[in-house]
């Protein structure tokens, strides 16, 4: 049995980066370059932090079995948070895991909107400070194991 995760509201997250990003067509070749190097070190970014943050959540999973009772369908929310810093000369743009906690008490939630509620209505713990500029929130059930 493993804890299979699920990214909460990710595509409401995706439209609205990609709706405040407002490119503009580059002006020259240079731009076109610069453009173009950003876009790649973006992309290998993201693909770290994903990397990360999947390593992060494999190593959550025996807390989740801690949480979760066996045959309940129940889950687990886990909050990620993240760091973004922008170099003021090349205007690029780093990510960076920072902490990851799970929301509770008592852990095991009917649905991972309740868990949001939950979290959202005891405040926030999350860590407070210049470098924090995201978080992302996770959903782990216990998988199904299927006898054939």
């Amino acid at each position: 049995m493993a804890i299979s995760w699920v990214e909460v509201n990710r595509t409401a997250l995706r439209s609205v980066s990609i709706a405040e990003r407002g490119d503009e067509a580059p002006a020259g070749t240079t731009d076109a370059v610069v453009a173009a190097a950003q876009y790649i070190l973006s992309g290998s970014n993201s693909a770290s932090l994903n990397h990360r943050i999947d390593s992060e959540l494999a190593r959550r999973e025996s807390d989740a079995y801690t949480f979760i009772p066996a045959g309940s369908s129940d889950g687990i929310l886990v909050y990620v948070v993240i760091s973004t810093t922008t170099d003021a000369s090349t205007g690029l743009s780093v990510s960076s895991f920072v902490f990851a906690g799970l929301v509770g008490p008592p852990y095991n939630f009917s649905s991972s909107a309740r868990a949001l509620r939950h979290f959202r209505g005891h405040g926030s713990v999350l860590p407070a400070g210049s470098g924090v500029s995201s978080t992302r929130y996770f959903w782990g059930i216990r998988s199904v194991d299927v006898c054939i």
